[in-house]
């Protein structure tokens, strides 16, 4: 099976332990919905979450900006609805209320953008629930990141540049519940690292309930549950 970078990212062990603990919200959150219906995954790169999907009974629709990667997504999972969208767009290609479940995993340009929490709530139908993974610019590992980014590089850090705080206030603004918040990647591994410490450091994570302190961690994993606000 052909794989794109971020595929391959994910078989390493620090790529494993986020890719398991984001499948099991995706999971817990379908579950919440009740029977399959439609999904949307958003910045669906070569269909990972898509297959996840599609293997509960879930019909998907998948977006991205890179061709090659609907490209990939379309070859694989032929069942699947693959659209190509642009950078630009500030309105995803849905129709109101027509999915039950949407994610945003690991897509900093969308789940950062002012428009996103709006948008997953007008496509998502009162009660569907939503999964996204965010960068938080306030916890002690993105504080570091974003002073080393300005010293070094002379410019913002590319992913922690907005607090997690942010984030959830607009998700509560656009009417939803947040059901759970998980934080995650506490230690200083690279995204793509194959310590062999990353197992320890991910079991020390939960023993000391650094994943419960969702405002401070470098990740954060979100479930939110749409209202049934008009």
């Amino acid at each position: 099976m052909a794989l794109t970078y971020w595929e391959r990212v994910a078989e390493s062990r620090w790529g494993r332990y986020i890719t398991a603990e984001e499948e099991r919200a995706i999971v817990l959150a379908g579950d919440q919905v009740g029977a399959p219906g439609r999904a949307l995954d958003i910045g669906c790169d070569g269909g990972r979450w898509a297959r996840v999907l599609e293997r509960r009974g879930w019909k998907v629709t998948c977006t991205d900006v890179d061709d090659d990667a609907i490209r990939l997504c379309t070859e694989q999972l032929p069942q699947v609805q693959c659209i190509r969208v642009n950078p630009s767009d500030t309105r995803l290609p849905l129709a109101d209320a027509s999915v039950s479940l949407a994610l945003c995993i690991e897509v900093i340009a969308v789940v950062s953008s002012e428009w996103f929490a709006e948008e997953a709530a007008r496509v998502l139908a009162p009660g569907g629930m939503l999964v996204v993974t965010a960068w938080n610019r306030s916890s002690p590992r993105g504080l570091a990141a974003c002073a080393v980014s300005r010293l070094r590089d002379r410019k913002p850090h590319p992913f922690y540049g907005h607090s997690y705080h942010a984030l959830r206030r607009k998700l509560r603004a656009a009417g939803f519940e947040i059901c759970s918040e998980q934080g995650l990647c506490w230690f200083p591994f690279s995204r793509a690292s194959d310590s062999r410490l990353i197992p320890v450091a991910a079991k020390l994570e939960k023993a000391t309930g650094l994943d419960r302190l969702a405002l401070l961690s470098p990740w954060v994993l979100v479930t939110a549950r749409k209202g049934n606000r008009t």
